[in-house]
């Protein structure tokens, strides 16, 4: 119970939080972008992650809620859900240096690779600019088919 509420207040509270406190500085404006970064987790499940999943649905679903309340200001919301990226967090240098340590992460990936970070940060760039304008309410997995 205590790691369910840790991982919610990181992953889901604090990020309402700080966008209700950017809000109306978006809403004055009329225009604005939001951009989450979730999970793919939720999508499929992950056993021994259950708070994690949990956390990272309910942002997923933050985001379409928010998307719904605020396209009537011109600000669009979406959120960027990966999985199986490349980070030292989750994926130390030992393990990928391993052939078959890495054949067994990228298993269940359909690319069977590993997404590298610059991947996901091309489409967030792409969704915070005006070229994204008529994309909200989109949560959008990026993990080499995955989810």
């Amino acid at each position: 119970r205590k790691e369910l509420i840790q991982t919610l207040n990181e992953l889901t509270v604090f990020p309402f939080e700080l966008t209700s406190q950017l809000l109306p500085y978006m809403q004055e404006r009329r225009q604005g972008k939001i951009i989450f970064i979730t999970s793919a987790t939720p999508f499929r499940g992950l056993p021994n992650y259950s708070p994690y999943a949990v956390a990272r649905g309910a942002t997923n679903a933050m985001a379409l809620t928010f998307a719904q309340e605020l396209a009537r200001y011109n600000i669009q919301v979406n959120a960027v859900a990966p999985n199986f990226i490349e980070s030292p967090t989750y994926f130390p240098q030992h393990l990928l240096d391993n052939p078959e340590t890495y054949e067994k992460i990228v298993r269940p990936i359909p690319l069977k690779r590993l997404g590298k970070p610059e991947e996901p940060a091309e489409l967030v760039a792409f969704l915070a600019s005006e070229r994204a304008d008529y994309i909200t309410g989109q949560i959008m997995p990026f993990a080499g088919g995955w989810a």
